[in-house]
């Protein structure tokens, strides 16, 4: 089962910056009334530069 979970993991793990954008997106909306649109721009922007930044493929 370990090995099940890790090969998941390690398959899908180009998904994570999709994944953790979609959520942040929906707290920033959900939770911040004024330009949602701008925090939501600059949270992609984030996510996406540490992805570039600390991913083991680039």
């Amino acid at each position: 089962m370990k090995k099940l979970i890790l090969w998941l993991l390690q398959s899908f793990f180009y998904l994570v910056p999709v994944i953790v954008s979609v959520i942040g997106a929906y707290f920033i909306v959900r939770f911040i009334p004024f330009y949602p649109g701008v925090f939501v721009v600059l949270w992609i922007i984030i996510v996406a530069y540490l992805y570039v930044r600390y991913s083991k493929w680039v």
